[in-house]
């Protein structure tokens, strides 16, 4: 029992770690650096952080790519309208030619 819990303890504590590295990675980054770490974490099912990464790199230079990966993050969070409005953005800035 000892051992389950000092790995979950272990996962845990690497998991906080791998959130602290991107988001200091993202303070550094550029757009193209925020979508790439928001696509990790959303095929990782970390969504709440891909979220604020495309959100992020919306706000360092608008680009179709975060708009889109953002219509599927809030999609796969439940909020409909929120993603409706990102993917009606995205096709309004020439996305998905």
């Amino acid at each position: 029992m000892s051992n389950v819990v000092n790995l979950n303890n272990y996962r845990k504590h690497k998991e906080i770690q791998d959130s602290v590295r991107l988001c200091v990675e993202a303070a550094n980054g550029s757009a193209e650096n925020l979508n790439a770490q928001g696509t990790r974490l959303l095929n990782q099912n970390r969504l709440e952080e891909a979220k604020s990464l495309f959100s992020r790199a919306l706000e360092v230079i608008p680009n179709s790519e975060s708009l889109f990966q953002l219509g599927v993050v809030c999609e796969k969070l439940g909020l409909l309208e929120e993603a409706n409005e990102h993917f009606h953005n995205y096709r309004c800035f020439g996305g998905g030619k």
